[in-house]
């Protein structure tokens, strides 16, 4: 990944106030505090989302002939959850910048070739999520995906799911960080064991009389 968290982060405190609302989801995303994986992570989640709900919307009178062309072009939908499987492993590393700039390449070609009919807000949530850039990414794809469920009138509670999801994203990092110091509490003694081994082998290589 191209970026990282600027400052250090209080995940357990940002949690809280964004699930109380006094933190607001624009705020905690260019707070530089949230490193870039969660909020790559979080992006991902509300394009998915955005998908699925997307989905919801075929039993919808007014949008039945946007579906119906929608379902003949499966390609542009696989398309769509292809992306995002890319964007993820490109966020756990299994994959290099190269394979994700062209699987974003491929996507919005198709976006652009099909027009409106797969121009939705689900498809640009998609499209933002592919971002390298983890707070536009974050902040373009909940803005968007907050646009599909302006269908079903339900757009404020779609941007609380978010503040929450959020949350518990965070909640997670802050479980992680905790197991993480435990274990290198457990094990302090005999790392810094180690560690004074190693140095003295290597002070004493570095600095013995080789004649």
């Amino acid at each position: 990944m191209t970026d990282s968290s600027r400052a250090r982060c209080n995940p357990t405190l940002m949690a809280q106030q964004l699930r109380d609302g006094s933190l607001s989801l624009t705020d905690a995303i260019y707070s530089d505090q949230v490193p870039a994986h969660v909020l790559h992570h979080f992006a991902c989640d509300c394009a998915e989302r955005s998908l699925m709900n997307m989905r919801a919307l075929k039993g919808k009178s007014w949008r039945k002939r946007f579906i119906r062309v929608l379902q003949r072009q499966k390609e542009a939908e696989f398309l769509l959850w292809g992306a995002l499987r890319t964007k993820r492993q490109w966020i756990e590393g299994e994959i290099d910048e190269q394979e994700l700039e062209e699987v974003t390449f491929r996507l919005k070609a198709t976006i652009n070739k099909h027009g409106w009919n797969v121009r939705g807000d689900a498809a640009v949530a998609t499209s933002c999520a592919m971002m390298k850039e983890s707070r536009d990414a974050a902040w373009c794809t909940a803005w968007y995906a907050v646009g599909v469920t302006v269908w079903f009138g339900t757009d404020q509670d779609e941007r609380v799911w978010q503040r929450c999801h959020l949350a518990t994203l965070l909640d997670e990092l802050a479980h992680k960080q905790h197991q993480l110091l435990a274990l290198l509490s457990l094990h302090k003694d005999q790392v810094d064991g180690t560690l004074t081994t190693q140095k003295e082998l290597l002070e004493g290589w570095l600095f013995s009389d080789f004649r």
